[in-house]
């Protein structure tokens, strides 16, 4: 008896021993470069690292080196972030970033000039690399590089830094006050949304977002119906009509909306921002690069007075 309690105490002893050694050394391997910003001048940049195995005890980044190529920037983590971690993000940025009203707060501090405008990479050693094309990080102080999934390239979007208590934000740091687009339903790559008050569609609510891109003055629809789109892509579109000066609250109810005259029960809308003044803001791009033209002045709808149209701000763009 009392040498099986002896086995059996040291067998206790071992496997609490195994237990300690394990929570000590956490894993590492399962965090991927996320998402790259910068703006122009190289003092407001973040990294975001994500958790994407979906592991609760990723917790031994400390000592890690986070780097940027062909520059050679480099920051040795410090911090030893505390379980669970599965799916979250740690957050790397600047001083003037940490500085932006709304940012989130950062997890560790950056160095200036940690990506250089013509960098192509950034390494979390040794675990995993994000790339692009040299010369395509973004430096307009509102678009980044970032992942949509696990492994996928690193590609441009709005900025969205999130940090391991998972607050979230979007800055804008452009400094341009032009015309802003409307940006979506709130959450960047959900749509607009739209709904109806009546059953048959003659009055819709439609919900966008009015915080992503400040600016904004007053705002209208474009509306038009199938026989408006060009035969090609990039070609003219062109408007039925617009309902004008709708303010600039969410949700608005369109009533009444149009009805098509040209046989293909189609009707489509756009919300654009406009300055009272004769201009709109950006339509937006049929294909993330080209701006999607109307018929009037500089790709301008020619609806509700509109003889311009300014696309120099890219948020929401």
């Amino acid at each position: 008896m009392r040498s099986n309690a002896k086995i059996s105490l040291a067998a206790a002893c071992t496997l609490t021993a195994l237990t300690v050694t394990s929570l000590a050394v956490g894993g590492a391997h399962t965090w991927d470069v996320w998402e790259v910003f910068s703006n122009s001048d190289g003092t407001i940049q973040f990294v975001e690292l994500r958790e994407t195995g979906g592991g609760n005890a990723e917790t031994g980044i400390a000592g890690h080196i986070v780097s940027s190529a062909p520059s050679g920037g480099s920051h040795t983590i410090s911090t030893t972030p505390p379980a669970t971690t599965a799916n979250k993000s740690f957050l790397i940025g600047t001083v003037a970033f940490a500085a932006l009203p709304g940012a989130p707060p950062v997890d560790e501090t950056l160095p200036d000039n940690f990506l250089d405008a013509f960098d192509s990479s950034v390494t979390y050693s040794p675990y995993d690399t994000g790339t692009w094309t040299s010369g395509l990080l973004p430096t307009d102080g509102y678009y980044a590089l970032s992942r949509v999934t696990a492994g996928g390239p690193l590609v441009r979007r709005p900025n969205t830094p999130r940090n391991y208590a998972t607050t979230q934000a979007t800055v804008n740091t452009s400094g341009n006050l032009a015309l802003p687009a409307v940006s979506e339903g709130g959450v960047f790559g959900q749509p607009m949304r739209a709904s109806r008050v009546t059953a048959d569609g003659s009055a819709i609510q439609i919900t966008f977002d009015t915080a992503a891109c400040p600016g904004e003055m007053d705002q209208q629809i474009i509306y038009g119906q199938r026989s408006g789109f060009p035969g090609t892509a990039g070609g003219v579109i062109t408007p039925l009509g617009g309902r004008c000066d709708i303010g600039t609250a969410t949700p608005f109810v369109w009533n009444p909306t149009r009805t098509p005259d040209d046989g293909s029960n189609l009707m489509w809308f756009l919300i654009v921002t406009e300055d009272n003044a004769g201009t709109e803001g950006p339509w937006g791009s049929y294909n993330n690069v080209t701006e999607r033209t109307g018929p009037g002045a500089n790709g301008s709808s020619g609806v509700c007075g509109t003889t311009n149209k300014d696309v120099t701000n890219l948020c929401g763009h």
